[in-house]
């Protein structure tokens, strides 16, 4: 009788510290980018109770986005950061913060290059381990999140025609052309209502 009780003092015991055992949750969100452009994807924590370093692998389609670097997130303070392409589409990401983090936010930024065409995407696959201020495991949770490439916004008007047209408007034409169109519309509908008003 002595022994189960003590069994079972001992059962409840782990299960306390399972359950107590804090766990932290890094990731990332899905999001769009725009083609061409040079684009900060957010790794981000939530729940984190005096994070104090982690170890992150990252891997994606190299046709889509090219890595460019990584740099601290908000939340960080007092951290530091390194990251290695090992090679392309993966990358390994080395995390520290000597006060620890907790609580929620932005903890790393990433930035790409947007190569992949309009409609391509890729899912930025996250591994990683976390670790206390006292340098002990920490419970780490990881999920990657799938970047869609959209298409690039028009800088000006011309970019809206056809190839074949363009070269043939002067560039200072195309940064005013959609105030031009609205100049032309304007005279139109003025000549439009004084021709009414003679026929009157």
């Amino acid at each position: 009788m002595k022994n189960t009780i003590i069994t079972g003092i001992l059962i409840m015991l782990v299960l306390a510290a399972h359950v107590s055992a804090a766990e932290v949750v890094i990731k990332i969100d899905d999001m769009s980018v725009e083609q061409g452009s040079k684009s900060m994807i957010p790794v981000s924590v939530a729940s984190a109770s005096k994070l104090g370093a982690a170890d992150i692998k990252l891997e994606y389609d190299s046709s889509v986005l090219k890595f460019i670097d990584a740099e601290l997130g908000e939340i960080s303070t007092n951290g530091i950061i390194e990251s290695n392409e090992v090679s392309p589409g993966m990358v390994l990401l080395s995390f520290a913060d000597t006060k620890g983090i907790s609580g929620d936010g932005v903890l790393i930024e990433l930035n790409f290059e947007v190569i992949g065409a309009a409609g391509s995407s890729t899912k930025i696959e996250l591994e990683g381990r976390a670790y206390g201020i006292d340098l002990k495991d920490i419970s780490v949770e990881t999920n990657g999140g799938t970047i869609t490439v959209s298409e690039k916004t028009p800088e000006n008007m011309c970019q809206m025609l056809p190839e074949s047209i363009r070269p043939m408007i002067p560039e200072f034409i195309c940064q005013y052309l959609l105030y031009i169109i609205i100049a032309v519309f304007v005279l139109i509908i003025l000549l439009l209502v004084k021709i009414i008003r003679r026929k009157k």
